[in-house]
């Protein structure tokens, strides 16, 4: 996984990611924390949306589909509803998930706990 080049390409570098991957998947979960002014660095150069009760019904539709792979919200940092969760989508394919000329992701999901400043990144490797 390229999640630690792909956020150096946005500008937040030194970041302590715990990354797993998703059974045997191409999705992947990284848990690390960032200071909120790095996290909105993040959201603006990933170029991602923020998903809220006030989201298209498309945009819920995919993040509970890409949410369905397991992920962020089955960890136990980010599985409880109650807790002040922002959560981010990109787009599918994004030209901001680009690493390289070879390397890409499909999606990326962005959760970010108001009050730790906890964050889970969930992305999956794209194809071909």
């Amino acid at each position: 996984m390229d999640i630690a080049r792909l956020f150096a390409k946005h500008g937040v570098t030194d970041v302590k990611l715990e990354c797993n991957r998703v059974g045997g998947s191409r999705t992947a979960t990284c848990i690390f924390s960032l200071s909120p002014e790095l996290v909105a660095r993040l959201v603006r150069g990933l170029n991602l949306q923020e998903v809220t009760s006030q989201s298209s019904a498309e945009d819920s539709f995919e993040v509970s589909a890409w949410e369905a792979e397991g992920g962020c919200r089955s960890t136990a940092t980010f599985n409880n509803n109650q807790t002040p969760t922002k959560v981010y989508k990109s787009k599918r394919r994004a030209d901001e998930l680009s690493v390289d000329s070879e390397s890409t992701f499909e999606y990326l999901l962005l959760y970010h706990r108001l009050d730790t400043n906890d964050l889970c990144v969930q992305v999956s490797e794209a194809y071909g």
